[in-house]
């Protein structure tokens, strides 16, 4: 039970921090098509 636990929140966290690299990545791209 345990082990399922930390490796639902790892890959909870890995998620996470995907979304936020994959939306920082288009507002670059967005940021420079308008430049």
């Amino acid at each position: 039970m345990e082990n399922g636990t930390t490796r639902a929140k790892r890959s909870n966290v890995y998620l996470l921090f995907r979304q936020k690299w994959i939306s920082n990545c288009i507002f670059f791209i967005i940021h420079g098509l308008s430049i």
